[in-house]
């Protein structure tokens, strides 16, 4: 999902959809009559949609699946370019730098493409030792993005060229978490690290539970940092020391990156089994939680407002107030669903 100047544009398998953020009304879909299925959306504001899909190469008996990665114009009227060069799905959206789009394949490679032609940028795409799932982190002139491999690179956003790797002790999918002179990541080994940006020297770890994964993005107030694990307990540590602060079961397994809301006082978590809750960041006490039906595949804190996903559910998109967990609204809305009945 993305949104800029009142518009949510999101990805729901079928369709990319521009929706009106305050109302969640309709503004154009792509294609009109239906395809992909469609996976992530990346936004250039006021400019372009980039957008992934899965389709099959090829024909008859011979034809295989390939994800492929289309410039959308910001109306969805137009295809500005196609790019069909790598040979798995995408996962997880990109990123946009100084007129470079970056996104990882799970082919193992990280793509940099001019966002104006689809040309690529690097001489050669940058080769991991596995899949990538993770969207970039883009600093300055350096691209941050992490492997199934166990490695988090740091990359030159110009040439493509590593500047060093960090290695974990299981695979990472979730984009490091900036703060200061730090990122932090968690692994599938079931740690939170936290790494210089300068040489990706250790500064240190934090052990969760071995057994559990760490999947999505920490969130940061500027002081602490919070985490999920795949089990559902979220933890709040000291940014500075990985002190830990305090920790909350949710009793559901968390793989969305969590979210701190502008203004402060919430903490968005959005739950793999359907339920969204808010916690007091100073605490871990669960301020309220609105349950659905349908997996929430990722969510998006946007002023006053949260925004979620879902899959097989009845809702594709939801918006909530913040502050109290109210629906504000549901796309298709609820008549939609019935008079398509």
């Amino acid at each position: 999902m993305a949104v800029a100047e009142g518009t949510l544009y999101v990805a729901d398998l079928e369709y990319v959809r521009a929706l009106d953020a305050s109302t969640g009304a309709e503004r154009w879909r792509y294609p009109e009559d239906g395809g992909g299925p469609f996976y992530t959306v990346t936004l250039l504001p006021g400019e372009a949609l980039f957008i992934t899909s899965m389709e099959r190469t090829g024909g008859g008996f011979f034809s295989q699946p390939q994800g492929v990665l289309r410039a959308l114009s910001i109306d969805g009227k137009e295809v500005l370019w196609e790019f069909t060069e790598a040979k798995g799905e995408y996962v997880a959206p990109g990123s946009v730098a100084d007129s470079t789009l970056v996104i990882g394949n799970s082919d193992g490679n990280v793509y940099a493409l001019d966002v104006k032609t689809g040309a690529p940028v690097w001489a050669e795409p940058f080769r991991t030792g596995n899949r990538v799932w993770s969207t970039p982190l883009i600093l300055s002139d350096t691209v941050y993005i992490a492997s199934l491999d166990h490695n988090l690179y740091a990359l030159d956003l110009r040439t493509g060229q590593e500047r060093w790797r960090f290695t974990a002790e299981g695979a990472m999918v979730g984009p490091p978490l900036s703060l200061g002179d730090r990122l932090y990541i968690g692994a599938f080994d079931g740690r939170l690290y936290a790494i210089r940006q300068s040489d990706g020297g250790l500064v240190w770890s934090v052990p969760f539970d071995g057994e559990y994964w760490i999947w999505g993005t920490p969130a940061t107030d500027g002081e602490r940092i919070f985490a999920a694990d795949v089990m559902g307990i979220v933890h709040a540590v000291d940014a500075e020391t990985g002190a830990e602060l305090w920790t909350r079961d949710l009793e559901e397994p968390v793989r969305v990156g969590l979210s701190i809301a502008p203004e402060g006082g919430y903490l968005l978590v959005a739950g793999n089994a359907g339920t969204l809750y808010a916690l007091d960041p100073d605490t871990g006490d669960v301020l309220w939680d609105e349950p659905d039906t349908g997996q929430i595949a990722s969510m998006l804190v946007h002023g006053d407002q949260v925004y979620i996903s879902r899959v097989y559910g009845e809702g594709h998109v939801q918006a909530f107030q913040i502050e109290n967990g109210r629906l504000l609204w549901t796309f298709p809305p609820p008549e939609s669903e019935e008079s398509e009945g």
